[in-house]
């Protein structure tokens, strides 16, 4: 149901238009939850002057577990409660980037600076995070005209 939700123009007895098609796919890939969305046209067999419509869709696995890499001054376990995504779910993308969100503004509230610079989902369901903790790469002081 949620699905056909974002099928908005592409209904039966409408005008065939390539461009409602793949707009309709492109709602459907926005829901996150799909590794691949793609659309099928073939003619009617009872009737020529019609076509059916496809959208083929590839689900993306469930979540069976969390990783992350580079975290030295955030632990795992406080990264994961701060997650949406839950171990049992379908991986969602949209989801996802909001975890990455949540990951990088709980570094902030502890007083770091973190990027997470990927996220992908391993064979075995494991959603994995790579981050890259800031380090201090130089001091400068500006602004001293009397002290040395």
């Amino acid at each position: 149901e949620t699905i056909l939700l974002q099928v908005q123009a592409t209904r039966p007895g409408t005008e065939y238009s390539l461009r409602q098609i793949e707009l309709d796919r492109q709602r459907i890939d926005a829901l996150g939850f799909f590794a691949s969305v793609q659309h099928q046209v073939q003619p009617n067999l009872e009737d020529p002057t019609k076509v059916d419509v496809t959208f083929i869709v590839v689900e993306n696995r469930l979540v069976t577990g969390f990783k992350f890499e580079g975290n030295e001054q955030v632990s795992s376990a406080d990264l994961e409660k701060v997650l949406q995504t839950k171990t049992g779910t379908v991986l969602n993308r949209n989801t996802i980037n909001q975890d990455v969100e949540k990951i990088q503004d709980l570094y902030r509230e502890k007083g770091f600076a973190a990027l997470v610079t990927e996220s992908r989902q391993d064979e075995a369901g494991n959603v994995i995070y790579i981050l890259r903790e800031a380090k201090i790469s130089r001091i400068d002081l500006s602004g001293l005209k009397k002290t040395r």
